[in-house]
């Protein structure tokens, strides 16, 4: 059975050290499997009223037909890309402090996204890093 592989490029930095960077491969399955974990705890994403998106953004379709075509996973890899970029600014929110919470929220996902994809990039945080996707 064929498949799409995604190259995810990842940069992370613990406090007052150099960068690294480092490619992590996954399949698009596995982005469900995160979407899915995610949305058991992250609030259904919105714009809030300073203009910041919050919470979880929706995944790319996944489409059956013909999805090896180059024109659909180019979309997929843009959209996933979007995906992964709009999640990660949310971390990087979070662990820099300058996070917006939604309206009624607590802000106890937040913390759990920044595990979470910590996990899925394949990072150990060791209690705290800056993360981008």
């Amino acid at each position: 059975k064929k498949y799409t592989v995604y190259a995810v490029q990842v940069t992370w930095a613990f406090c007052g050290e150099e960068a690294t960077v480092r490619q992590v491969m996954k399949r698009y399955s596995q982005f469900e499997q995160l979407h899915k974990v995610l949305s058991k705890h992250v609030p259904e994403g919105r714009t809030n009223v300073c203009g910041t998106y919050v919470g979880l953004p929706a995944m790319p379709a996944k489409r059956l037909v013909f999805s090896m075509e180059s024109v659909f996973l180019d979309q997929r890899q843009h959209a996933l890309g979007a995906f992964l970029q709009c999640v990660m600014a949310q971390v990087t929110d979070y662990i820099q402090g300058n996070y917006t919470l939604p309206a009624g929220g607590d802000g106890a996902w937040q913390g759990m996204l920044v595990s979470t994809m910590a996990a899925f990039l394949g990072v150990d945080c060791g209690g705290g890093c800056a993360l981008d996707a």
